[in-house]
């Protein structure tokens, strides 16, 4: 394939059908939401073991009696030795080996878990991205992708693991010989983390296509593996012009990284890398290595998320008012194959009994059905097969200025400016529309997430409100960030968008990332609400908290329908079109979410402060 086609068909899949790629890839970050619920679970165990045997308290009353003149900071290993007696008893008390046990415990089961969800992860990517690209429904490709192949997935996981622990190997060998000579030591471990980076690198560049051969080729895992070691001698150019472009994205999410560092919105990196740069970068591998370019079609659910009207956040979409006309089209087309089978036996019959008629006979009747055939009109098929012909319900409830599907993807028109703007400003319409659909058709599984969220909340402030610490306000509560605060801004509405999109996708691992969140999330705001003055309290937290906090509660609730909808289809009573629906249900409510945290966030930001200073002074 031509390298620039591999390129536009990477950057036109998103400008086409973001509404297929983006809830793709929301799903790979619920996935992998997974990864630290080990980890959180095994705190949460540790700080529950300590308070319920009393050594929390004992450590706390430690703490709060050393004096910070009694330690001597000279170097770490005086300050150590001029820690009091009683402090060093609870720490020693607090590291015990049950503790040290179940935070190791903890963390193999993330590992554990990360590989997994890695694989699945990249499964549904990679399904999705190809359903995207070639003219299937990306979303549901994903989600049936998954099924199909993430024991492959996994396995190519534990390959770049294999390759990792033997690129480890040269630097054991070399850190070994310090035993003999440092200088050994030092001069053999360079040499060795040289072979080791040499060995990363050809390793996993060797398995970088493994993944687009089990979706495009549909092979095993051995030979997926083969075909992408295979890849670079037979396709020279295109690996090149992989690396290049690999190069250039990773480079600029470095150069962005620092960038967002420096001017303290780093969370904004945790929306480009994973949605974005990464996402293009599958496509772009993807359609090099399936050598075709991107298929037009009109991507029925991208029309969903301009059409406010027809969808109000339920489980339906203006998609299923079209996937309906699909049942029926394919009727049309059985009774065209029973028609013509009708015929067929017809003229067999004929046959049968003219079999001693004049030849000339035969062909004056054959000529008659060929004039017959000539003079037909054309058939109705062809008018079907154009897409402004189809009779689409969902015209009569398109919104002023709303853009057809077939004529945003025409990328050749004058007009695709205004068809993206169009588009960008109906998304977001049609996602705070979503938010007031799915409160109305789904009170209970918010109902739930509201419960854990408030009883976490109780057991936060119940914990901290022992200890009698009190926070004091600040000085100047005013300028508590700056004058002009748009990196505080920033940084909120990015921080809290993120907290619930890892709520809503991660129902799709049975809801416990998202029971997780908000058991978290409802923790943090009790135990601050323990140790704070309740009128500093709700000063800095009340004015921006009404939207904040039932936003967030409402993408914990979500993620739980979602969670639903995933036990369903283990149960055969839901398909996988359902969970397709659902995911990009949680696409249009993240969008609208987007916009009540945008707001929340410039409260708090620039706001708050002047209420909290206005109160507390």
């Amino acid at each position: 394939m031509n390298v620039g086609t591999a390129l536009r068909s990477g950057v036109r899949v998103f400008l086409d059908r973001p509404a297929s790629v983006l809830p793709i890839y929301l799903l790979v970050a619920g996935i992998t939401a997974t990864t630290r619920v080990p980890v959180l679970v095994g705190l949460a165990a540790v700080v529950g073991l300590l308070a319920a045997d009393g050594r929390l308290d004992a450590l706390f009353s430690e703490l709060q009696g050393l004096s910070p003149e009694a330690l001597d900071e000279s170097s770490p290993e005086t300050a150590v030795d001029s820690l009091p007696p009683g402090l060093e008893d609870a720490l020693l008390d607090v590291f015990s080996p049950e503790i040290l046990l179940l935070i190791g415990g903890s963390v193999l089961a993330s590992l554990v878990i990360s590989v997994l969800a890695n694989g699945v992860g990249n499964a549904a990517a990679i399904n999705g991205v190809y359903g995207c690209l070639y003219g299937g429904d990306g979303v549901e490709d994903a989600v049936v992708g998954v099924g199909r192949d993430w024991k492959a997935f996994v396995g190519i996981t534990l390959a770049q693991l294999g390759v990792l622990l033997v690129a480890s190997v040269p630097i054991a060998l070399g850190a070994s010989l310090f035993l003999v000579s440092q200088i050994a030591g030092i001069a053999a471990t360079l040499v060795g983390l040289l072979l080791s980076t040499g060995v990363v690198l050809i390793g996993l560049l060797l398995l970088a296509f493994a993944g687009q051969s089990v979706v495009v080729d549909g092979t095993s895992l051995g030979g997926a593996i083969r075909r992408s070691v295979g890849f670079p001698f037979h396709n020279p150019i295109a690996f090149v012009a992989y690396l290049l472009v690999a190069l250039a994205v990773f480079g600029g999410l470095a150069v962005l990284g620092g960038v967002f560092n420096y001017l303290g919105v780093s969370q904004l990196s945790g929306i480009i890398g994973p949605l974005f740069a990464l996402a293009f970068l599958d496509a772009f591998k993807t359609a090099l290595y399936a050598d075709r370019p991107l298929s037009a079609r009109v991507d029925d659910t991208q029309a969903s998320s301009t059409e406010t009207v027809a969808t109000d956040g339920g489980d339906r979409s203006p998609a299923d008012d079209h996937r309906d006309d699909t049942p029926q089209s394919s009727a049309d087309e059985q009774a065209t194959v029973d028609e013509q089978a009708t015929v067929d036996a017809e003229q067999s019959v004929d046959d049968e009994q003219s079999t001693d008629a004049d030849e000339q006979s035969v062909d004056d009747e054959q000529s008659t059905d060929t004039d017959e055939q000539t003079a037909a009109p054309e058939p109705a098929v062809d008018e079907v097969d154009r897409p402004e012909a189809i009779d689409r319900p969902e015209d009569a409830v398109r919104p002023e200025g709303a853009v057809r599907p077939e004529d945003a993807d025409r990328s050749g028109e004058s007009d695709d400016r205004p068809a993206y703007r169009h588009r960008f400003v109906g998304a977001f319409r049609d996602g705070l529309v979503a938010i007031g659909g799915f409160t109305r058709s789904h009170p209970v599984p918010i109902l739930g997430a509201a419960i854990l969220f408030v009883a976490a909340a109780a057991g936060g402030w119940q914990l901290t409100a022992e200890f009698a610490v009190d926070l004091p306000a600040s000085a100047e509560p005013g300028a508590v960030f700056g004058t002009f605060p748009v990196d505080v801004f920033v940084m909120l509405a990015a921080n809290n968008w993120l907290v619930s999109a890892t709520a809503i996708y991660g129902g799709v691992a049975l809801g416990i990332p998202t029971a997780v969140d908000m058991l978290l999330n409802g923790f943090i705001v009790g135990a601050v609400s323990g140790i704070a003055d309740p009128l500093v309290f709700v000063a800095l937290v009340a004015p921006h908290g009404v939207l904040e906090l039932p936003a967030i509660v409402l993408a914990g609730g979500l993620g739980f329908h979602l969670a639903g909808v995933v036990v369903g289809v283990f149960r055969g009573s839901r398909t996988s079109t359902d969970l397709a629906e659902a995911l990009r249900l949680g696409y249009r409510v993240l969008l609208g979410l987007a916009v009540v945290l945008v707001v929340a966030a410039f409260i708090e930001a620039f706001l708050t402060p002047a209420i909290a200073e206005a109160v507390l002074t």
